[in-house]
């Protein structure tokens, strides 16, 4: 996908406890990619799950 890409602004709510969270993009055509890190392991995690 070639840009120029214009920033989107959303709302990020983020579980602590068991460190999941979703994205509320306002609607439109969006390339999205997340990825998490756990300090506890040093195990980087890309995960994504689509609803």
């Amino acid at each position: 996908m070639d840009g120029p890409w214009d920033p989107a602004f959303f709302l990020l709510d983020i579980n602590h406890s068991d460190g999941s969270y979703e994205a509320y993009l306002p609607a439109g055509d969006y390339y999205v990619e997340a990825w998490g890190f756990d300090p506890n392991s040093s195990t980087p995690l890309h995960t994504p799950s689509f609803l």
